[in-house]
């Protein structure tokens, strides 16, 4: 590690969040995010919210398990698995061209997603999450499970996740 510089020897033996240290040597103002596995990878680590596996309560806007809502239609697990790839395509593309910025005339440069906070890991998290796919407005719970998104993210994911439940369940 002789060729690193202070800086980047500091992050890769970091124990507190990368994404605060990121942010705070683009000197960019950070809240932090809830729940902490959103983050980064120390700070999943550290999470303990019922995701995680400890027994922390549920979200006030939660959507509703499958076990929760008695009158929804039981789906396949070949269904679901469909429905969950179908879901992290969509999300994936529409994260890269949010990502994606005009530079000049007919050049588009591809952002980090540290400045929308859309990346292909979140796509994969929210697609995973059986419960989103059980409530046809799930907009409360998104906020709450991602409060680091843009509204316009929020309602923009919304709105893929119910053309998937639309199309494939």
């Amino acid at each position: 590690m002789e060729h690193l510089s202070d800086t980047m020897r500091d992050y890769c033996k970091l124990s507190t969040c990368r994404r605060k240290f990121i942010c705070d040597y683009f000197k960019v103002k950070l809240e932090e995010l809830k729940p902490k596995h959103r983050c980064c990878d120390i700070c999943k680590s550290q999470c303990k919210c019922e995701l995680c596996g400890a027994s922390a309560p549920k979200p006030t806007g939660a959507c509703p398990t499958p076990a929760e809502v008695s009158d929804e239609p039981k789906h396949t697990k070949k269904q679901m698995r469909e429905a969950k790839k179908a879901a992290k395509q969509m999300l994936i593309s529409y994260f890269a061209q949010e990502n994606t910025v005009p530079l000049a005339q007919n050049q588009l440069v591809q952002v980090p997603h540290l400045s929308t906070g859309l990346s292909e890991d979140l796509a994969d998290q929210i697609s995973r999450d059986d419960s989103i796919y059980y409530d046809p407005n799930c907009r409360a719970y998104l906020t709450e499970m991602y409060p680091h998104l843009n509204q316009n993210y929020i309602s923009n994911i919304e709105a893929i996740i119910s053309k998937v439940r639309d199309v494939k369940l």
